[in-house]
């Protein structure tokens, strides 16, 4: 399985990889910077919302939308998955 098939990042260097060619800036963020200031849009929020909720059902674009930064969403996504 690819990482690119696989739901969730599998470490924050995954995650920023995912994020950065989402990105309208040029710019590189610090992890704790807004990532909607980099021109990440509501759609692209949307969609990995959908992808992450697979395998974590509380997240939504709210739950992205309240942090929008590689820590806070590592925070969400690092988590250990409810049974």
């Amino acid at each position: 399985m690819t990482a690119d098939l696989m739901p969730l990042p599998q470490s924050k260097d995954a995650l920023r990889a995912l994020i950065l060619p989402l990105l309208e800036d040029d710019d590189v963020p610090e992890d704790d910077e807004n990532l909607i200031d980099y021109g990440l849009d509501s759609v692209r929020v949307m969609a990995l919302a959908a992808r992450w909720r697979q395998v974590h059902s509380d997240i939504d674009f709210i739950s992205l939308a309240k942090n929008p930064s590689i820590d806070g969403w590592w925070a969400l996504l690092s988590r250990v998955p409810a049974q």
